[in-house]
């Protein structure tokens, strides 16, 4: 009987010592797929984050022939220059000139994929959410959507 319990003992030691090694080792994996998934966002953020950045600078100089460049087909036929005076003059008025961005995150489907950003703006006390949204059109990635709008947070944040 002693001799069960002994060897029950040393199963539970033997046990806890192989979970605390193998333990920090599949934590360890699990961290290196997660650096996969970053090295991956990072490649996407080569293309978007320039992409991204020419839109605002171009809202900024008043430039549809350059704001345009990256669009898609569709892009182009829904925001024509005509559109696109409408849409720069109603973001100047709502949230002033285009100052910085900060990379929120992305989000991947099937045909296209969404960058999100926190952008500051000349006139606007809070920050506002752009979202850029890329395709692939003829091997080439393209700008298929582009919105901003005010961000406001969740939750009580102490005002009333």
């Amino acid at each position: 009987m002693k001799r069960v319990i002994y060897i029950a003992r040393m199963f539970v030691v033997v046990s806890a010592i192989w979970l605390m090694g193998v333990v920090p080792c599949l934590a360890a994996d699990a961290g290196q797929d997660h650096l996969g998934k970053w090295s991956y966002t990072d490649e996407i953020r080569k293309f978007a984050d320039p992409m991204t950045e020419n839109l605002l600078q171009m809202i900024n100089q008043d430039n549809y022939g350059k704001f345009s460049k990256d669009f898609s087909q569709k892009m182009k036929d829904v925001i024509p220059e005509s559109e696109y005076k409408k849409i720069r003059d109603d973001i100047q008025t709502k949230f002033g000139s285009y100052a910085s961005k900060e990379f929120v995150s992305l989000e991947i489907r099937e045909t296209y994929l969404t960058v999100y950003y926190k952008v500051t703006f000349s006139q606007s006390e809070k920050p506002v959410l752009v979202r850029s949204v890329f395709v692939k059109e003829n091997n080439k990635v393209r700008v298929g959507g582009f919105w901003l709008s005010p961000l406001s947070y969740t939750g009580n944040n102490g005002e009333q």
